[in-house]
């Protein structure tokens, strides 16, 4: 069994398009596949499926540009307030 992905500009052409392949001999099953969902940064890692290099050096790229980060010392910073606030509860 074969699997066809086709790319259609409208959903009522889309619809139209299905129908027409659900009356043709040999024709398995036929999905109409409405989610637009794009790619999340979950999905930069799926098992099974290795990174191509492209997708490798958009991420080295995506998390050079990420400005969001915390330095080391922000972090420690943090995490001896955190600290200091655990000790005085108890």
């Amino acid at each position: 069994m074969e699997t066809v992905i086709v790319k259609i500009d409208t959903p009522a052409r889309a619809k139209a398009l299905v129908k027409y392949f659900q009356t043709l001999i040999g024709v398995k099953a036929v999905e109409l596949n409405t989610s637009k969902k794009s790619l999340t940064d979950a999905d930069w890692v799926r098992p099974g499926r290795p990174a191509t290099k492209e997708e490798l050096e958009q991420l080295a790229d995506d998390m050079d540009a990420d400005k969001g980060a915390y330095t080391p010392e922000e972090v420690l910073n943090f995490v001896n307030e955190e600290l200091a606030k655990y000790r005085k509860k108890k």
